[in-house]
């Protein structure tokens, strides 16, 4: 039916030369059953890789343990508000990665600019070892 969208994730893989990018994947989703493109593509980033994915080598620094708190949708801008589960684990070069991960895939799935909260306020230094982020969210929001 033409209810069947699609949605690309940013999980993260190797490429030919065995060196590790990230790695878009195409979701189909039914918009009835799974609500909004990005918020589909939100839901399954935190679900992380399917199996088949999993043995082709592709991972998500992700953890599964993140809540969507709320997707605020507005006509100029969005706002994804994720639990405190997302920033927390793994050490900061994990952090980064997330971070990237999330902000290619919600600029994938929306055209209007993407701010992140995380427990309701606005990140804009994460994690344990003060990860500064630029808001409106783009490839360029993270200072290394």
């Amino acid at each position: 039916s033409s209810d069947v969208c699609s949605s690309d994730l940013v999980f993260i893989g190797k490429n030919a030369a065995g060196e590790e990018v990230y790695k878009v994947i195409k979701r189909e989703y039914d918009e009835n059953i799974d609500g909004s493109k990005l918020r589909f593509a939100i839901t399954s980033l935190i679900m992380g890789p399917k199996q088949d994915e999993k043995s082709g080598g592709v991972y998500s620094e992700v953890p599964t343990s993140t809540n969507i708190l709320h997707i605020y949708d507005k006509e100029d801008k969005v706002i994804v508000d994720l639990s405190s589960g997302f920033v927390y684990g793994g050490g900061t070069e994990s952090v980064y990665k997330r971070l990237f991960q999330l902000i290619k895939t919600i600029n994938k799935n929306t055209d209007k600019p993407a701010f992140l909260y995380i427990d309701g306020k606005q990140a804009d230094v994460i994690g344990g070892d003060g990860i500064m982020i630029t808001q409106p969210l783009s490839e360029n929001s993270i200072g290394d």
